[in-house]
This record gives structure tokens, C-alpha cells and sequence, in this order.
């Protein structure tokens, strides 16, 4: 994560992210290092649909057709979260927790 926040510096770019599968790790561990607030500008957890349209506006239509362990979710989620938050440089990240397959996908991650 520090080599992260030396690009970043290096750029002088400010990041965001918005998260579902893995709840906040990212902010955690990126807010774990001296100085990140000169980087990371927040984000959110949007770990159900409804927060996920509601916070970040994702299009209710974007989940209704490819779902939301999707690429199409993860890039409207990474470019709603970059203009809301006015970042350079936004990460979204969704997938299926499991145990079981969720929406017929496997257990895995999106970025």
C-alpha cells in the first residue's frame, strides 16, 4: 500500500474507493499509514443494492441487467465515486462473499 501513496505523491492525486465485498478493508488499510489523509479522500460501503443506488447512484438498471457482481457495476461504481468525491483516481470493488453462488457467479472478487 506504501508504494500506492508514493505514486500518488509522485502525481500529487487523490484516491476514493467504494466498496461491497470487502466492507471498508480498503479504506482501513489505506488509512492505516502515516499521511494518507494527504491521499485518500473517503469513501463508501455500499454493501446492499439499496445503498448502492441510493449513496452511489447506481442505476437501478445497471443491477437489473448485468447485476451487481458485475464489471458494468464495478466501473459505474468506481466513476459515480470519483465525481462525487472529486478524486483523480476512484476503486470499486464487488463480488460473492459466498459460501454459495450469488446471481450464478462464482465466489470471487470485481474490481
Amino acid at each position: 500500500m506504501t508504494e500506492v501513496l508514493v505514486l500518488l505523491d509522485k502525481f500529487n492525486f487523490r484516491i476514493s474507493c467504494c466498496e461491497s465485498i470487502t466492507v471498508g478493508l480498503f479504506a482501513q488499510e489505506i488509512t492505516s499509514i502515516a499521511g494518507a489523509s494527504k491521499y485518500f479522500s473517503g469513501g463508501f460501503i455500499t454493501y446492499t443494492n439499496e445503498s448502492k443506488i441510493n449513496i452511489v447512484k447506481i442505476k437501478k438498471t445497471t443491477i437489473e441487467k448485468y447485476g451487481v457482481i458485475s464489471k458494468q457495476c464495478a466501473i459505474e461504481m468506481a466513476l459515480n465515486t470519483q465525481k462525487i468525491l472529486k478524486t483523480n483516481i476512484a476503486i470499486s470493488f464487488t463480488g460473492n462473499a459466498g459460501p454459495n453462488a450469488l446471481e450464478n457467479k462464482p465466489v470471487g472478487l470485481v474490481f
